[in-house]
């Protein structure tokens, strides 16, 4: 994280250690919608970093590319394959995956799911972080929301 830059980004175990403002998710709770409890532990190493957009934007683009390893290590990690399930990628490589081109990672818990992705040929990176509270157990469309902003993009 020090040789990216990425100040507000760290391993996160308690509520101290989250960086202020943040995505803050919500959970039903007897009819209402309350904030979600944040239990750090359940994340674990599959995910409890916490982070802001800038630092996730640079990350995104760090990921996507042969900045942290050899380019021929990074070559070997693109090679993929579809999934038969979520998440919604084109093709699934080495912790990355592609959707029209665009590469990264997606991620969802305590009540949010973010999204950060990098397009190496436009050199452009979009992060997005949202509530889940009253999220489908489907994500069908979200797949073609992200297509039409990520064509946005091209003209």
């Amino acid at each position: 994280m020090a040789e990216l830059g990425l100040t507000d980004t760290r391993y996160v175990e308690t509520e101290d250690d989250w960086v202020d403002p943040h995505a803050q998710g919500h959970q039903p709770a007897e009819g209402q919608v309350e904030l979600n409890f944040n239990n750090f532990s359940s994340m674990g190493a599959s995910g409890a970093m916490g982070s802001t957009t800038d630092d996730m934007t640079v990350w995104a683009e760090a990921l996507a590319t042969s900045e942290l390893i050899s380019p021929e290590l990074h070559d070997q990690r693109l090679v993929g394959a579809p999934l038969t399930e979520r998440p919604e990628y084109d093709e699934y490589a080495l912790g990355i995956g592609s959707l029209d081109g665009w590469w990264d990672h997606t991620g969802e818990g305590q009540g949010f799911t973010a999204l950060a992705m990098h397009d190496v040929e436009s050199e452009a990176s979009v992060v997005i972080s949202m509530d889940i509270s009253n999220a489908v157990v489907s994500s069908e469309g979200g797949e073609e929301v992200y297509r039409q902003r990520a064509h946005s993009t091209d003209a």
